[in-house]
């Protein structure tokens, strides 16, 4: 369904059909084409297996592909009768679009294509091209387009466990589907467990990274040629004092900066668990070590949503459970410039109809990709 400014549906009654192929449809993404149309990709399973397939619609709701004889079971992306898990997208620039998947059981490869704004395979055949194969696993990948027409990602990877357990990587990949850093990119090769990463674009070619270490949260800055801007292994901006965190989510906030937002228990006996954040430039983290609070209201803030939707301004949206554990809400702000918090404290109530709300996604007002 497209959804005007005023709030007003603009489509069909109940939405139209994007996929009505056998099997289940599930795990959808989606990245503006450019053209005040979206690409969405999602997990298929009409052949009993995961597979990936992918549709363009436009403006006015109309199905793209294949071109001239576009259908409600989309293009295939990938379905190879390995299974392709954990799937990325985003915007390639050019109208198109760059997906990243985990492909294969245990251990796995990351992998990508490449789709031109007909829905045309760019980057190798139906399997796409590989950025990573590492031995062991490669899981948990985050992704977002380096400006140029090609992509960064950063995953949690086995190569070295049980040496160092699992570790931090990164790679970039180009236009063409080219890798751009030799060997993969080791982030953090601590000892202990780093874990389900974020990334956030820098605007300037590279990317702040972030990730789960133990029971702290640690960062990196990336240049655009893969060289790390800070100490090695990554600087700390969440400590194991500040208890146990969850869930973080990142988003570039502007030429030089980002914001990563996580659920927080350091008051979880008084106000349950909260959201915190933390402001990131070129030159390290610009607010309080511990990052500020962005939610402590009663009962649990969780599930963050992030998205930019223009420079300098920063939308948080979260699973609000104030009002109620199984009743929860849908609240949300915005970080301006990195000190003006736009709204009420603890946040604007977005939805609070009857029963429950959950899983908010965050736009970004026809500037950008949707996160």
């Amino acid at each position: 369904q497209s959804v005007s400014s005023q709030g007003e549906t603009l489509w069909a009654a109940d939405g139209v059909p994007v996929c009505t192929a056998a099997g289940t449809q599930l795990a959808l993404q989606g990245v503006s084409d450019g053209a005040g149309g979206a690409i969405l990709v999602w997990i298929d399973l009409r052949d009993g297996e995961a597979d990936i397939y992918a549709q363009r619609i436009d403006p006015d709701g109309n199905l793209m592909w294949p071109v001239g004889s576009p259908s409600v079971d989309g293009v295939p992306v990938c379905d190879t009768a390995e299974l392709q898990t954990w799937i990325n997208v985003v915007s390639d620039g050019s109208g198109g679009a760059i997906v990243t998947w985990e492909h294969g059981s245990t251990p796995n490869d990351i992998r990508a294509q490449r789709l031109n704004a007909d829905g045309e395979l760019q980057w190798g055949s139906g399997n796409g091209v590989v950025v990573t194969d590492a031995d062991g696993v490669q899981i948990w990948s985050r992704i977002v387009p380096d400006g140029v027409g090609g992509a960064i990602l950063v995953w949690t990877d086995g190569r070295n466990n049980p040496t160092t357990s699992f570790d931090i990587y990164a790679q970039r990949i180009d236009a063409s589907g080219a890798t751009q850093w030799a060997g993969d990119l080791p982030v953090c090769t601590l000892t202990q467990a780093q874990t389900y990463p974020a990334i956030a674009a820098d605007g300037l070619g590279g990317a702040f990274m972030a990730w789960f270490d133990n029971e702290e949260i640690w960062a990196q800055h990336v240049s655009s040629s893969g060289v790390p801007q800070w100490a090695a292994n990554g600087i700390v901006i969440n400590d194991s004092s500040l208890d146990s965190q969850h869930t973080l989510r990142g988003v570039g906030s502007g030429e030089g900066s980002a914001v990563f937002v996580w659920q927080d228990l350091r008051d979880y006996a008084t106000t349950g668990r909260d959201l915190y954040a933390q402001w990131l430039e070129t030159g390290g983290p610009v607010w309080t070590s511990g990052g500020v609070v962005i939610s402590q209201a009663s009962g649990d803030q969780r599930d963050p949503a992030v998205a930019c939707p223009r420079d300098g301004s920063v939308v948080i949206a979260w699973v609000d459970g104030r009002s109620g554990v199984t009743t929860p809400d849908i609240y949300a702000l915005e970080i301006l410039d990195g000190s003006t918090f736009n709204g009420p404290a603890d946040g604007l109530a977005v939805c609070t109809a009857d029963y429950g709300q959950w899983k908010p996604v965050v736009g970004t007002s026809g500037l950008g990709d949707p996160v």
